[in-house]
């Protein structure tokens, strides 16, 4: 019975911790969503290259960030006859969605970063010619 009793009790901080790290996570979503909108805005009036840079990487995080939230916030329901053990594994999907996302992330910024290093050895060498 005890152990029960202290399941029970795990389960509702669990709840709760995972409640307020969701409450979290909606404003740091809404707090990247107005700087993203606000440097898209900045970036393509005035055409800079990096600033659109910026605002795709941006987007890249945003969206995990609202698929992890959708994962945890389904991770909540208690389970039925689809799931016996319920939807806590769905927080194991939104770690993999975050790393595939980070990933992409790294690649897309490695690759820019080399072009602009290739870009920047050019114009030495036509200065020093």
């Amino acid at each position: 019975m005890f152990k029960k009793v202290n399941q029970l009790s795990t389960t509702l901080e669990q709840s709760e911790n995972c409640r307020e790290f969701s409450e979290r996570l909606l404003i740091y979503i809404a707090v990247l969503g107005a700087f993203a909108v606000v440097e898209g805005i900045i970036g393509l009036s005035c055409g800079n290259v990096h600033i659109i840079n910026d605002f795709i990487n941006f987007l890249i995080m945003m969206t995990a960030l609202v698929i992890s939230f959708r994962c945890i916030k389904l991770s909540q329901n208690p389970s039925d006859d689809h799931y016996n053990y319920g939807y806590r594994r769905l927080n194991l999907l939104a770690t993999f969605i975050n790393t595939v996302f980070l990933i992409f992330a790294f690649i897309f910024n490695l690759v820019d970063n080399f072009h602009h290093l290739a870009e920047d050895l050019s114009k030495d060498d036509s200065l020093t010619s």
